[in-house]
């Protein structure tokens, strides 16, 4: 009995692992690949009466404030999550270029939501997935040892602080333009049809 919970062990870790990245992914993508991450249909309607203002103009001063103060956070995560993924499952690559990798994904996939929701989407599902793959074939590409390595040297790194908070802003400007740049083109679309 033993000799068979000692095998079966790994394989029972090895699918629950799987099935929870698998989840993750799921929940992940559908969330990043989002065209409009804060859109929930009535959200503000409770404020009306309260403020006494029209539900509209909450909805537009909220919009502003999720996308000038929230969005960094979530972008933040975003790129934790792509950054550690990459950083776990990479042998050649050094911090600053993870790092770079990661922000254009997330930059790529934001930009493409603005056009077509199912592509970003996909790209959002891309690289996980093919993550899973590399971990799945090849369980000795994941080195656990030598990542955080990586991971502390690029923390005690200045330099990559610096070229962080860089990328960072450049990626937030781009998704506050491409929000700006969506809504005038819808308010424009409305203006015309009515």
């Amino acid at each position: 009995m033993e000799e068979a919970f000692e095998i079966i062990t790994p394989l029972a870790l090895f699918i629950i692992g799987i099935a929870i990245f698998a989840l993750f992914i799921y929940k992940f993508y559908l969330f990043v690949g989002s065209r409009d991450i804060f859109a929930k249909k009535g959200r503000y309607a409770d404020w009306k009466e309260g403020l006494g203002v029209k539900t509209s103009k909450i909805r537009r001063a909220f919009k502003v404030l999720e996308h000038i103060v929230i969005f960094p956070f979530v972008l933040l995560f975003w790129f934790i999550v792509f950054f550690l993924m990459i950083l776990f499952l990479s042998k050649g690559y050094t911090v600053d270029m993870i790092m770079m990798m990661s922000m254009a994904i997330l930059g790529a996939i934001r930009i493409t939501s603005y056009f077509t929701e199912e592509m970003s989407m996909e790209m959002a599902k891309l690289l996980p997935l093919v993550i899973l793959g590399m971990i799945v074939f090849d369980v000795s590409y994941f080195s656990f040892s030598a990542s955080i390595d990586k991971l502390v040297a690029a923390v005690e790194n200045p330099m990559i602080w610096k070229q962080f908070a860089y990328y960072f802003f450049f990626v937030t400007l781009l998704e506050l333009f491409m929000h700006a740049v969506y809504a005038l083109i819808k308010f424009i679309r409305k203006d015309r049809s009515s």
